[in-house]
């Protein structure tokens, strides 16, 4: 809770919002990012280590915010939209 707060309090502020950007743009590609971190365990060989960790990171963040910029939602998450809107409206079962 003290760390959403901190955010929240943080996006008030323009510097905040800036800094924050990129973690806001993978957040709108979860799905994508979900997905794509069991595509690389299974191509990936194991022992992972931090400095691993850290390379994931910095590179998921840097492709979200270059995605962000052009586009607005993630592969999957446009995909899952798209399919979506194939069902009428009302079709429930």
């Amino acid at each position: 809770m003290v760390l959403l707060g901190g955010l929240l309090i943080a996006l008030d502020r323009p510097s905040g919002r800036r800094a924050l950007w990129s973690l806001a743009a993978a957040g709108g590609m979860a799905f994508t990012w979900y997905a794509a971190h069991f595509a690389a365990l299974k191509l990936i060989p194991k022992p992972y280590s931090l400095v691993f960790l850290a390379i994931v990171v910095a590179v998921l963040l840097a492709a979200s915010a270059a995605w962000r910029h052009w586009r607005r939602p993630g592969p999957l998450e446009w995909l899952v939209h798209r399919a979506t809107l194939l069902v009428p409206p009302g079709s429930a079962r």
